[in-house]
């Protein structure tokens, strides 16, 4: 692909085109061959040469980095994972809490880490809703995932139920 705009907003924000590099023309030999350059790979290749410096690391991505999904999302970074509740709801306590302490910490382990690598890219910690928006199961549902966070021993201060009021102050959306 030449042209990248009109892929995602990310590229059509960004002021330069970009131009995906010249395919790899030889053999190479790598300590580590990391396969996409969205942000897995990324992060991977990240913490590999934070753990180990002299580790040669090749990303190897078809298109350009962010071409994917990473590059789709606008940017949006959640503190946790589907199905958690499925996977943490089963492990002794101390592990469950752990576990949610972990993805928790997402959104601060970017936030050290843009610091820290000087990474300029207006990042907010805006939260994160969930909403139920026309059927009363939604509701149903959604309260009963509440109700199953708290008695995995999480708070209010993680979870909590807002009202009608207390959303629009959150989200400022226009009715109608």
């Amino acid at each position: 692909m030449d042209n990248f705009k009109n892929t995602s907003f990310w590229f059509d924000t960004l002021d330069e085109n970009i131009q995906a590099r010249a395919p790899l023309q030889a053999d190479i030999e790598v300590d580590v061959a990391i396969i996409g350059a969205g942000y897995t790979g990324l992060w991977t290749a990240y913490y590999l040469k934070k753990q180990q410096p002299n580790l040669s690391i090749a990303i190897v991505e078809s298109q350009t980095a962010g071409f994917g999904a990473s590059g789709r999302n606008c940017g949006w970074l959640m503190a946790g994972m589907a199905g958690e509740a499925k996977y943490l709801s089963e492990l002794p306590e101390e592990e469950r809490q752990a576990g949610y302490a972990l993805l928790f910490g997402i959104i601060d382990e970017v936030a050290q880490v843009t610091a820290s690598e000087n990474i300029q890219c207006d990042l907010n910690r805006g939260g994160a809703v969930y909403a139920a928006a026309r059927y009363p199961e939604q509701i149903k549902n959604m309260q009963h995932t509440l109700k199953h966070f708290h008695e995995q021993g999480l708070s209010e201060e993680d979870y909590r139920w807002l009202d009608k009021n207390q959303l629009a102050k959150k989200v400022r959306m226009r009715n109608g």
